[in-house]
């Protein structure tokens, strides 16, 4: 085995390692949440910053699209970090901490349902969404590394990745989403 082989096999056991200690009561509860929103025809929202906006894209189209099959009710989902004419906007007029929520302020109310990913949980532009949506009561989910930081305390329910490698946090984040995409997919997976 050469020195990068054994580098990623290194990081492929740290990964799980950190994967192992994830409440996995968490994952259940977001499931049930989602579904419950999904049911009653509300809309789910989500932002990120960096390779957490990225992930925070990711379940816009997989649950969208794929949640989208015929004879099933759509899933109305919608991400604030992929519109760049308002971003720039909202960071131009008021600032880069508000575009998220402004977006809140515009597109939710309390039916509805607003997702975040940030590895510290500290980015302020999350931290401003999570607080708009609690002032609009509109509830909440955080997938969070780190420690949790301050957004841990502003969301109704948070999944924390303990870890303070942001690549490994961003990772799992991405391997949950998708594991709660299987399990709306395939009802026969889905316990009430």
């Amino acid at each position: 085995m050469n020195k990068n082989q054994s580098i990623f096999r290194e990081y492929i056991d740290l990964e799980n390692k950190v994967l192992s200690k994830v409440d996995f009561e968490s994952i259940d509860k977001i499931i049930r949440l989602i579904n419950k929103v999904w049911v009653k025809d509300g809309f789910i929202a989500s932002a990120g910053n960096g390779g957490s906006g990225l992930n925070a894209t990711n379940i816009v189209a997989d649950w969208g699209k794929i949640l989208n099959n015929p004879g099933s009710k759509p899933l109305k989902t919608i991400c604030f970090n992929d519109n760049i004419a308002a971003l720039s906007a909202y960071s131009n007029d008021f600032s880069y901490e508000e575009v998220f929520s402004k977006q809140v302020e515009n597109y939710l109310t309390s039916r509805d349902l607003f997702i975040c990913f940030s590895g510290s949980g500290s980015s302020p532009n999350i931290i401003n969404a999570l607080s708009k949506c609690n002032e609009l009561g509109v509830e909440t989910i955080a997938f969070l590394g780190y420690d949790g930081g301050k957004a841990i305390d502003l969301t109704d329910n948070s999944l924390l990745v303990p870890s303070f490698d942001m690549q490994i946090v961003e990772n799992i984040h991405l391997r949950i989403v998708h594991f709660i995409m299987k399990i709306l997919c395939d009802k026969s997976l889905f316990t009430e």
